[in-house]
């Protein structure tokens, strides 16, 4: 089962940056027989460079409780940020 979903600062291995995803720790993969990848693992996109693929450095995570108590905020707080979902 995948974790309740947070937001992430990550930072690009190429250019530095700093931006905002939405991510869950967890997806779920184990649970399809595949092996769960870590945050360096996964493949994102930085919106200043243009760098694609792993590498990112996690660099702050919100609450998780942020999540599951005040959805309506999370959501405005995202978006302010940002932050983009991460499939």
């Amino acid at each position: 089962m995948a974790t309740p979903v947070r937001l992430v600062k990550l930072k690009c291995p190429r250019c530095a940056a700093s931006h905002w995803v939405v991510d869950n720790d967890f997806r779920g993969l184990g649970l399809l027989g595949q092996r769960e990848l870590d945050y360096d693992e996964r493949a994102y996109h930085c919106p200043q460079c243009g760098e694609g693929g792993s590498g990112f450095q996690v660099q702050k995570k919100t609450p998780v409780a942020l999540t599951l108590r005040a959805h309506w905020l999370f959501e405005i707080l995202a978006r302010h940020l940002g932050a983009r979902r991460n499939r």
